[in-house]
């Protein structure tokens, strides 16, 4: 899949430096043609024809770019929100816990979690709810249907 954004993108790259080249190359034609024969002079490109490139260029960024990282940014927020009491969870620093208690964050403070790393020691850590990568506890099927969920609420 990546490999077909790429071409598309070296696509639109082409298609609008070619298309920058014949506006470039009709304006100064249109200049020697009017000088020449004294025909009807040759009106230069006007500016839709410079700006579709950077339309086309930034809509590919979009779908290549932009839209995928607020898909998985929405999934990582769902992740999070769903995180509860005696969860397997894996934190950005790759440390596994089992959670054992929730703090609710106040006006200025974050959620934060207190992990239990090590049932023989009781060893817990507080780390930020953010600070979260992945629920172990939950399936990727439970994720999606979710995600699902949120999207019909949101709707």
């Amino acid at each position: 899949m990546d490999y077909i954004f790429s071409q598309l993108a070296v696509l639109a790259t082409r298609f609008g430096a070619s298309l920058l080249a014949q506006a470039e190359a009709g304006g100064a034609d249109g200049g020697a043609a009017a000088g020449d024969g004294g025909g009807v002079p040759q009106a230069s490109p006007g500016i839709g024809n410079m700006l579709m490139p950077m339309l086309l260029i930034f809509a590919v960024f979009y779908f290549i770019i932009i839209r995928p990282q607020s898909k998985q940014r929405r999934k990582q927020d769902v992740l999070r929100k769903n995180i509860s009491l005696y969860n397997r969870v894996m934190t950005i620093g790759g440390i596994i816990g089992e959670v054992k208690e929730i703090k609710k964050g106040g006006e200025n403070k974050p959620d934060e979690v207190v992990l239990e790393i090590d049932k023989g020691t009781n060893s817990r850590i507080t780390v930020v709810r953010d600070a979260i990568r992945e629920n172990l506890s939950v399936t990727p099927e439970d994720l999606d249907r979710q995600d699902s969920s949120d999207d019909d609420k949101a709707e």
